[in-house]
């Protein structure tokens, strides 16, 4: 099976002046298509970060020369919790390349793209049940964003098309050329301080399997009426969270690549919840701990909140958004990216499986 590495634009001079990665976050150079798939490469370099906090690519229209919404195109939007921005236009369908300048580990993906005609600060989206637009607020029609969006189980009412076949990792057609199939490409990939390798091969799976170390084995995404996605959806990582003596509370965790804070809905009746102090929804202290599951592997996320010296170099957040309620459903965590220091990651798209080594 084949592979390729897309590096991270900063990793190699990070690594030349040692400096701790996953400090802030990183990108990736991308190129797309004139027109639809299948014309030619246009000569513009977009660099967009990499986002496990989304799915799919996101690009302002106005970065698009001659941009103009085609017939027919799928209106899309992405609402981003942790800085309450709605990202709004239309999915545009394209042939995406990474790695230009290396012909032999070129990687062509074709798959729609969001191209981005509104963008709006929206505090209060999800209670007014908004969609693409923010009630009582004007959107700006100058959009900003640059999102390369590589996430799994990030499908709910915030991105209800953060399908699988957005995903620009997923939807490879080609590597070095070369058209890849079900049978030489194995659907998923990898994230470590040099990059994003695409495609899982038993070689670079070594570092991950060696000893019969455990994986997470995801829950599958169903859909009612389907997802009019061709690939196998999974719903998240599955964690268990506690604070300092509390009993640990199950819940969904996001290694988002994107944010450098961490995000935790806790519920507002487990014990000990009260030692907080805080009433800016900041946590201002306390010893928490992520166990990713199955729970009997030995991998977790164990920081002291507000420890100068963890945040420059290890795992502890720069800071942790807290809040508590009682909807077992909104129970999650965001570990934010310093998670990766500790670990690699690998996805399985094809059987749902996560490794951290």
């Amino acid at each position: 099976t084949v592979q390729a590495l897309i590096p991270f634009a900063e990793a190699e001079s990070e690594a030349e002046s040692m400096a701790t990665p996953f400090t802030s976050r990183y990108h990736v150079p991308i190129q797309l298509s004139t027109g639809p798939p299948g014309t030619r490469m246009d000569t513009r370099v977009y660099s967009p970060f990499v986002d496990t906090g989304t799915t799919g690519i996101i690009l302002p229209a106005t970065s698009i020369p001659g941009f103009t919404v085609p017939t027919g195109a799928e209106r899309g939007w992405q609402y981003l919790t942790s800085s309450k921005i709605l990202y709004a236009g239309w999915w545009i369908e394209k042939d995406v390349y990474f790695n230009v300048n290396d012909p032999m580990h070129t990687v062509k993906s074709t798959l729609k793209i969001l191209v981005v005609t509104e963008q709006t600060k929206c505090d209060n989206w999800k209670d007014n049940g908004d969609t693409d637009t923010c009630t009582g607020v004007l959107p700006s029609l100058n959009p900003t964003g640059f999102i390369l969006g590589i996430g799994f189980g990030r499908r709910g009412p915030d991105q209800p098309q953060a399908f699988p076949d957005r995903n620009p990792t997923l939807k490879v057609s080609t590597i070095g050329g070369v058209a890849v199939t079900e049978t030489t490409f194995h659907r998923g990939y990898q994230i470590d301080r040099r990059g994003i390798t695409i495609g899982l091969t038993d070689e670079n799976m070594v570092p991950f399997t060696i000893g019969g170390q455990p994986y997470a084995k995801l829950r599958l995404y169903l859909y009612p009426g389907g997802s009019g996605s061709t690939l196998t959806d999974w719903r998240p990582l599955r964690s268990c969270v506690s604070i300092d003596s509390s009993p640990c509370v199950r819940m969904p965790a996001l290694l988002d690549t994107g944010v450098t804070e961490s995000y935790l809905h806790m519920p507002r009746s487990y014990e000990g919840w009260n030692f907080i102090g805080s009433a800016d929804n900041k946590l201002d202290a306390g010893h928490v701990r992520i166990n990713f599951l199955p729970p009997d592997g030995p991998k977790n996320e164990d920081f002291s909140v507000g420890d100068a010296a963890t945040i420059a170099s290890g795992v502890t957040p720069d800071m942790v958004f807290f809040w508590t309620n009682n909807n077992p459903d909104s129970f999650r965590v965001n570990t934010g990216m310093h998670v990766y220091r500790k670990y690699k990651v690998a996805f399985d798209s094809v059987k749902g499986r996560v490794w951290l080594a």
